[in-house]
C-alpha cells in the first residue's frame, strides 16, 4: 500500500504542474517562463501542454479555481513555488481528493480516512 506521502509524488504534484503550466499559459508566459517558474525542465512543460503526461485524472472546479489562484501569485512573484504548492496540496488533502486519488489506485482501500486526519 503507499503511503499519502507517495500518492502526492507520484500523482498530485504531477498532476498540479500540469495544471499550473496550462494556467501559466493561459496568462501568457512562454514554455521556457513556465518551465524556470515550475523547476523543470521545458521538455516536461512540452508534455503537459500535450498531454503526454499526468493524464490520470482531473481536478474538480473548486481546486482548478485555487490552482488559477496560484498561476496568478507565480507569474506576479507574490509567493513561491513551495509556498504554493504546499497551500494546493494541503486543500486537495482537507477536501478529501487525495483520498479519492488514493482509492483509484488501490481499491482495496474502503473507509480510509488518514489524510483527513
Amino acid at each position: 500500500m503507499k503511503t499519502r506521502q507517495e500518492m502526492e509524488v507520484w500523482y498530485t504534484l504531477p498532476a498540479l504542474r500540469k495544471q499550473l503550466t496550462l494556467e501559466l499559459k493561459q496568462l501568457g508566459l512562454t514554455q521556457t517562463e513556465i518551465a524556470k517558474i515550475l523547476c523543470v525542465r521545458p521538455s516536461a512543460i512540452s508534455q503537459y501542454v500535450k498531454n503526454k503526461r499526468a493524464t490520470q485524472f482531473n481536478f474538480p472546479e473548486n481546486i482548478k479555481k485555487e490552482i488559477k489562484k496560484s498561476a496568478k501569485n507565480l507569474k506576479e512573484k507574490k509567493c513561491g513555488l513551495i509556498e504554493e504548492l504546499n497551500r494546493l496540496c494541503l486543500i486537495i488533502r482537507k477536501g478529501g481528493h487525495l483520498c479519492t486519488i488514493h482509492k483509484a489506485q488501490e481499491p482495496e482501500l474502503k473507509n480510509c480516512k488518514v489524510c483527513l486526519k
